[in-house]
């Protein structure tokens, strides 16, 4: 596979305003991919021969043998279909093998805000025991809901660089 159509597809999403710690983690995914491939088949992978069947015994191997977190493997498997779904746009393959692939269940997910009194709790304890630096970053991050990877600090020009917000 050319490096240059993963590079092109990186540079893609991060136009669409991905962030740098997306980009960087569905980079080592596809890597993973490759890696894996090489050691399992002893060839490097070609995207167009790529089967279903090439998909399920991968996450397999990640589940059995790497014994990788679950949110691990969703996190690949993310990073191979939107590698895909580019390729297809592309015109580099004419179809998507990750639609044919049966996915994993995670298991039950939802995200989960703090009670109204957890959050007070949670709050008395962060103005008690940190210094005003901190308690502003964590109440902006509990203010405007953003996830801490989505707030960068410069830490020497000391300045807060908001990338992405909101879900």
């Amino acid at each position: 596979m050319s490096d240059t159509h993963l590079d092109n597809w990186l540079a893609d999403l991060d136009r669409q305003g991905r962030s740098s710690h997306t980009l960087a983690a569905y980079r080592r995914g596809i890597k993973h991919l490759l890696r894996w491939n090489q050691a399992t088949y002893g060839t490097p992978l070609d995207v167009r021969e790529l089967l279903a069947r090439d998909l399920r015994d991968w996450i397999a191997c990640q589940q059995t043998v790497e014994h990788a977190a679950l949110a691990t493997i969703a996190q690949r498997n993310q990073a191979l279909r939107s590698f895909c779904t580019y390729l297809v746009r592309a015109g580099v393959i004419q179809r998507d093998p990750t639609a044919e692939a049966q996915t994993f269940d995670t298991g039950p997910h939802e995200d989960r805000a703090l009670g109204r009194l957890e959050l007070a709790a949670y709050r008395r304890k962060l103005h008690a025991q940190y210094g005003a630096r901190d308690v502003a970053l964590v109440e902006l991050l509990l203010g405007t809901g953003l996830r801490v990877g989505d707030m960068v600090l410069g830490e020497r020009s000391g300045t807060v660089t908001v990338r992405r917000g909101g879900r």
